[in-house]
């Protein structure tokens, strides 16, 4: 899946073995802003970068899930090779990812927010959701996300509720997106 055909435009690709360094970069990136991206399956980048895009692969096919989680499609938004942002369509819904993570994650790197990358990604993932024939996305942000909570309302979010995640360890905002016709 391409947003864009221009090398340099940004563009959503699958996971790839040949971005190790710029994997490792974007998250790099992360930490130093004293946050972190995703759960922590991707601290797994660093062990065995080879592995760890295997086993996206596989849980893109529902083979070898842990317990709880559901098949899901990431990609990393890059333009050239540069990692921009990251992003996942969850093809179902458990009931973790009812209370947090819903369908789609999204998250760029510090240094290049304000850009329209989240948009641009949930844009790219709500595309992708209606080629599975997912009719419904749940789109979740924590509370205190502002500009999270722009993008998916911008998106046409509808938002369902607001409460305490015990999961996520604070107050979260559930957003429905419908994408029928």
């Amino acid at each position: 899946m391409t947003s864009n055909t221009s090398a340099d435009e940004p563009k959503l690709i699958g996971p790839d073995e040949t971005l190790c360094e710029e994997t490792i970069d974007f998250l790099r990136e992360f930490r130093e802003a004293g946050e972190t991206y995703g759960s922590d399956v991707w601290d797994e980048v660093n062990q065995d970068y080879v592995q760890f895009v295997r086993k996206l692969r596989r849980w893109q096919q529902g083979v070898d899930l842990p317990e709880g989680y559901a098949p899901g499609s990431t990609f990393a938004l890059v333009s050239g090779r540069r990692i921009l942002g990251a992003c996942s369509l969850r093809h179902t819904l458990t009931p973790a990812l009812r209370d947090f993570g819903g369908h789609v994650s999204y998250g760029v790197r510090p240094s290049e927010r304000g850009k329209g990358y989240a948009s641009l990604m949930l844009r790219l993932m709500l595309e992708e959701a209606r080629t599975l024939g997912i009719e419904r996305v749940l789109v979740t942000c924590a509370a205190d996300n502002l500009a999270s909570r722009r993008v998916i309302e911008k998106s046409g979010g509808v938002l369902e509720s607001e409460s305490f995640s015990e999961q996520a360890g604070q107050i979260t905002r559930r957003y429905w997106i419908e994408l029928s016709d």
